[in-house]
């Protein structure tokens, strides 16, 4: 496949010797049925460049498990977010809707008040009002301490391009946001809204 090179460099070759790769080792994605790392088309152990263990990982494979990492970041950053969020500064509470203690006092009756008070804005509550004191295990901080196999320094000096890349997905983020305000706009129900969120990043079959 003439197309095949490396996702970092686009060299041709395998192996050591990748000046831009967190690993130094060449990853060949185009081909789903060759190693991503020697470019055997092999399976299972036998890969001498694979520098997280030796078994063979075909381009396929590679996609779907990147595919499936930015899903579960996405949301999880969504889900984050909303945890993170002071009752202050949650629209349900600045429409009455809540109390302090998340809380229902009002039942949501405008369009406003029910996109405040989403599905998604619900669970987050009950889970908050469950967790009591004990949200602040919820928090950012605490569930990166829960993945300490490579802490955030070490990525950091990983990859030199840190600042670079977490701008790029800032920018990504909040063209999320802003697809979402325009759906808002254009008269789509916030249940609606939420199920086509949900649908776009569960649905494993389609192209």
């Amino acid at each position: 496949m003439k197309n095949n090179r490396c996702m970092y460099c686009s060299a041709q070759a395998y192996g050591p010797g990748c000046p831009f790769s967190p690993h130094g080792k060449h990853v060949h994605t185009s081909d789903p049925k060759k190693c991503i790392y020697c470019g055997a088309s092999a399976v299972g152990p036998g890969c001498p460049f694979n520098p997280f263990g030796r078994n063979h990982v075909h381009g396929v494979e590679f996609n779907s498990m990147l595919k499936d990492y930015v899903e579960q970041s996405i949301i999880a950053g969504y889900l984050m977010n909303k945890l993170e969020t002071p009752v202050e500064k949650t629209e349900a509470y600045k429409m009455g809707i809540i109390n302090k203690n998340y809380k229902m006092i009002k039942k949501p009756e405008t369009i406003e008040e029910k996109a405040a008070y989403s599905h998604l804005d619900q669970y987050v509550f009950n889970l908050k009002q469950m967790l009591g004191s004990k949200a602040s295990i919820l928090s950012s901080t605490s569930c990166f301490k829960l993945f300490e196999e490579v802490s955030i320094e070490e990525w950091k000096n990983i990859c030199e391009n840190t600042e670079e890349f977490k701008h790029k997905f800032k920018h990504l983020i909040d063209m999320f946001y802003e697809i979402v305000s325009e759906a808002y706009k254009s008269g789509l129900p916030t249940n609606t809204i939420e199920h086509l969120i949900i649908e776009s990043f569960v649905d494993k079959n389609r192209k």
